[in-house]
């Protein structure tokens, strides 16, 4: 019997180094924050910081490895940052939209490319 893998499971397979991108994707995390943070983008933090306090609810949504750095991300705004936050992954997020969704609530989107469909769509709806 031959195996058959489908095309888009072929680079899994061809893989040298941990099988793993989540494990790839949250041992850069640090990297990621460094670019971040970066002092060209740190007007343009302080203004969505600023949006943010002023909401009483905030959203974080992702899917995959970018939804667990969406979760990090509620924990810390939730304990020690004392907002309410919720982590629900993109498509559950824009499927089945919570009814608490008003003009006192915030949703952020992760996404490493920014181009991931469910989140983008969760962002604009």
């Amino acid at each position: 019997m031959e195996l058959q893998i489908p095309q888009s499971m072929v680079p899994a397979f061809e893989r040298k180094t941990h099988p793993y991108y989540m494990y790839e994707s949250l041992m850069s995390t640090a990297e990621g924050l460094e670019l971040i943070l970066d002092e060209k983008n740190r007007a343009a933090i302080k203004e969505v910081a600023k949006a943010i306090a002023e909401k009483d609810l905030v959203y974080w949504v992702g899917n995959g490895t970018s939804y667990f750095n969406a979760l990090f991300g509620s924990y810390v705004m939730n304990n020690p940052g004392g907002k309410l936050a919720v982590c629900l992954p993109a498509y559950e997020f824009y499927a089945y939209p919570p009814v608490t969704i008003n003009e006192r609530t915030a949703v952020i989107g992760i996404s490493h490319s920014g181009t991931s469909p469910a989140t983008v769509d969760a962002i604009e709806m």
